[in-house]
């Protein structure tokens, strides 16, 4: 459900959203008022609006992979966008108007377009929710539901010896992940919800291979998940140091330490400067974490705020770099 979009379908995307904003002259408002009257606007929304119900981009962009590489060039500003400014009118007049065949009173459509706020995670239904929703259920939670159920299962002597093996198995399986492994599953998904979703522009890594930006990217965010902060850190250290001399140094820097790296590249990019701070937050967290016992296995709470500020500051100079050398 929440696989890694293909090229084609974000190309696709570009295009339908391409049409709607011609159509409404970009403005979502004009979709509000004129969906019903203009035949044009109507089938450019309902085209994208079904578009993405069919292809769960949505889905897969925001609750998939927290890295996306390979995607075209201008995807990542028109996506943000369709969700800061259209998705909301585009779900009230395709989704409710069209779909429901419901009109939208008057005053409904004098009302600001608003975002709407991510939900906290809550347990399914289980007698209504047909599939799992990372949107709103804590994948850990799922899966330690469906094992005490297996476990009722395994001392069921209604079942016969296969089921009752198969289940008792599965169930010492997890324990054993969770007890001798350390993997807290509740947890880990709990951190994978915290770290932003990041589309890497072709010029910064064209693929995810071993050795990319992306690939060490996705190594620190899969340490802080599982659990391995010190790991994360010191990838995320690795991170910073080579988006700098390579995209923002652009090879200029010579040996600067990474002290100096981020004190020259602020010299010379807003954007650098602007998150000068915290950024050596982060190069101070992981001289300690690499060089001192005083970051543990366990982060404390400030130190934990300034890995996942290095999270968001990552992503945001990446997808703001400029070209420069691979």
């Amino acid at each position: 459900m929440t696989s890694p979009p293909r090229r084609r379908l974000t190309e696709e995307f570009l295009l339908r959203f391409s049409a709607l904003r011609e159509a409404t002259k970009y403005e979502p408002r004009r979709l509000l008022h004129f969906y019903s009257q203009s035949a044009n606007i109507k089938e450019a929304s309902d085209a994208l609006f079904w578009f993405m119900v069919r292809t769960q981009l949505e889905w897969r962009i925001d609750h998939g992979k927290r890295i996306h590489v390979g995607l075209p060039d201008h995807f990542r500003a028109h996506y943000a966008d369709f969700k800061q400014h259209w998705r909301e009118a585009i779900n009230d007049v395709s989704g409710i108007r069209g779909a429901l065949n419901i009109e939208l009173p008057e005053e409904y459509l004098a009302k600001p377009i608003e975002r709407v706020a991510p939900k906290p995670t809550e347990p399914p239904d289980y007698g209504f929710d047909v599939e799992f929703d990372p949107r709103i259920h804590n994948a850990g939670q799922v899966m330690d539901a469906g094992i005490g159920y297996l476990a009722d299962k395994a001392e069921d002597d209604g079942n016969d010896d296969y089921i009752r093996n198969l289940c008792r198995i599965a169930v010492e399986g997890s324990d054993y992940l969770a007890s001798v492994i350390g993997i807290d599953f509740t947890a880990a998904s709990e951190r994978f919800r915290r770290i932003p979703v990041t589309i890497v522009p072709g010029h910064i890594a064209p693929g995810n291979g071993p050795g990319t930006l992306a690939a060490l990217l996705d190594e620190a965010i899969l340490a802080y998940v599982v659990g391995a902060p010190n790991a994360a850190i010191a990838m995320c250290r690795a991170v910073l140091e080579r988006l700098l001399k390579v995209h923002y140094g652009r090879g200029e820097i010579g040996d600067k330490d990474l002290n100096d790296l981020i004190d020259f590249c602020a010299r010379n990019h807003a954007w650098v400067k602007g998150r000068k701070k915290p950024l050596h937050d982060l190069r101070r967290l992981a001289n300690r974490a690499l060089h001192t016992s005083s970051v543990g296995s366990k982060l404390s709470s400030n130190d934990e705020e300034i890995l996942i500020s290095a999270f968001g500051n990552l992503k945001f100079l990446i997808e703001k770099a400029p070209a420069g050398r691979k």
